[in-house]
């Protein structure tokens, strides 16, 4: 069983400056997946911060698709689980880690380059079937601010 949480209907009109692919000026999508499991609020001395973030199972369009907080080992093992984040950075260039856990178990850090204002990147990891429990993404700054923790489970 997936559980899954429920599109929302957003109306905003602010344009995205950038995508992790490369520069290009779009609108934001019409449905958007829930809140991320930890409310933004917590900026890095650089100004880095967490616009949005979400664990999903695909990107399409540059965008999160089937986003939640539990995933079904039987769909999800051999297969990959994505980790969505919107980056504000207000001038220059940086780079955050997302850095994936199982349990108390690092198993995955990824550095991403964020290069504009509002910058949307990924990361991804395969689950195994045997890796069933409770996960975690942080989202850091270079020095290792937590800028951002998603929790999750692969039950």
């Amino acid at each position: 069983m997936i559980v899954r949480m429920l599109p929302v209907v957003v109306s905003l009109s602010l344009c995205f400056l950038a995508t992790s692919a490369g520069l290009a000026e779009e609108t934001a999508p019409e449905e958007a997946a829930e809140p991320p499991t930890q409310p933004r609020g917590v900026v890095s001395p650089d100004g880095l911060e967490v616009l949005r973030a979400y664990v999903c199972e695909e990107i399409e369009e540059s965008e999160p698709a089937q986003a939640g907080t539990a995933f079904d080992t039987e769909e999800a093992a051999g297969s990959r689980l994505c980790c969505f984040s919107e980056i504000g950075l207000p001038a220059g260039s940086d780079t955050v880690l997302h850095i994936w856990y199982w349990g108390d178990r690092e198993m995955l850090r990824v550095p991403l380059e964020v290069r504009a204002p509002r910058w949307r990147t990924w990361s991804a990891k395969r689950v195994l079937e045997d890796w069933r429990g409770a996960w975690r993404v942080d989202i850091s700054d270079r020095a290792g601010l937590v800028l951002m923790r998603l929790g999750f489970s692969v039950e």
